[in-house]
């Protein structure tokens, strides 16, 4: 597997193949079975998984060191296993999937991460999104795991706020839903650049865009807000179970209003511009006829 190496090494024929590091693969792949799991991973205490994906570390920083060693992601018919290599000293992570109550992906240009909420804790595993393929198919299988189908009548698909001109957000929710999610009431705010006066001085910012999805399986907020500014070449998705949707209104204030998103371990707060406010008032009650079909 040469195409993963970061460097090669000349060995005369005859002498025995230099033990497997997988701290010189620079790309991840899949995991469809325990051979492919590499050999200095501790392969004899794996559980039985029915897929895996493997994350190389990050590149070397200025003294030749990296922050984050090489992973192996496993999936079990019950728990997501997080195993860290063993030179790290880190020992293997296990979440049971019925603990997991939220699922945040983020991609900033070559940076990615993804964070696993289990309650009030969370479990945060960065990558780089070169040859991200295998990485986007391991969660795909994640999110199936954990989102199953909601209890309940079939979501029926209405759409609320700007209209999906925004390609950047249109590309972003077409990637993220998955082939067997049925899709109901969404809402979009595009970003928006916006006059601003500071002191004495006026100013044009951009406003973040926002995109909430409410699927038969799961609720989705797409966001490129990061760190509380736009973020023009990345976006952060956050999704949770159907079932741990506690409300959702609109709040009116002097300047826009924001649409609240009360959730059994946190809140989303969207700023919502005072033009839509009515339409995000209508995504809101479609939410809560098709979580509350007796409302």
């Amino acid at each position: 597997m040469a195409v993963f190496a970061r460097t090669r090494t000349q060995r005369r024929p005859g002498n025995p193949p230099a033990p497997v590091d997988s701290r010189d693969y620079i790309v991840p792949f899949a995991i469809a079975n325990l051979r492919a799991v590499p050999q200095d991973f501790a392969r004899s205490d794996l559980p039985a998984f029915s897929g895996g994906v493997f994350m190389p570390r990050d590149d070397a920083g200025l003294f030749g060191r990296s922050s984050c060693s090489p992973r192996v992601l496993l999936l079990t018919c019950s728990t997501f296993v997080v195993l860290t290599h063993p030179s790290s000293g880190v020992p293997p992570a296990e979440i049971m999937l019925s603990d997991i109550s939220s699922l945040e992906t983020g991609n900033m240009l070559l940076r990615g991460w993804m964070d696993i909420g289990a309650g009030t804790a969370t479990k945060r595993i960065e990558y780089n999104t070169r040859c991200y393929s295998p990485i986007d198919d391991f969660l795909r299988k994640l999110r199936r795991a954990v989102f199953a189908r909601a209890n309940g009548g079939d979501v029926q698909w209405a759409h609320f706020g700007d209209e999906f001109d925004d390609i950047k957000f249109s590309r972003a929710g077409d990637s993220e839903l998955d082939a067997e999610e049925t899709v109901g009431p969404s809402f979009l705010r595009v970003p928006r650049r916006e006059v601003r006066r500071v002191w004495m001085m006026h100013g044009k910012i951009w406003q973040p865009g926002d995109l909430v999805i409410l699927t038969d399986r799961r609720f989705i907020w797409i966001t490129d807000r990061y760190k509380g500014l736009r973020e023009p070449y990345g976006r952060v998705t956050r999704s949770v179970r159907v079932s741990d949707i506690r409300s959702v209104c609109v709040r009116p204030s002097d300047r826009e209003a924001t649409l609240s998103i009360r959730l059994r371990d946190c809140e989303w707060s969207i700023a919502v511009n005072r033009e839509l406010e009515a339409t995000a008032r209508g995504f809101a009650e479609a939410v809560t006829r098709a979580i509350n079909p007796s409302c």
